[in-house]
């Protein structure tokens, strides 16, 4: 399972960030970089600037920076 943590909130409101969540659960069969990045997107209607994903399994930490 993968958790996206520390997502980085693209907002011109600061306001719109106390309603967004730091971490989203990715469902399973989503694990290539970029549909998780849409899914983020999609599942909030709010753009961000990069996050981490923490999964269970090997690499616990992986840092993804969104371009």
């Amino acid at each position: 399972m993968l958790k996206a943590i520390n997502i980085m909130w693209d907002v011109d409101n600061k306001e719109d960030l106390k309603d967004l969540p730091t971490e989203i659960e990715i469902p399973a069969g989503i694990v290539d970089e970029e549909d998780i990045s849409d899914y983020i997107s999609d599942k909030t209607g709010f753009c961000h600037c990069g996050f981490e994903l923490d999964c269970e399994v090997e690499n616990p930490l992986i840092k993804i920076p969104h371009p």
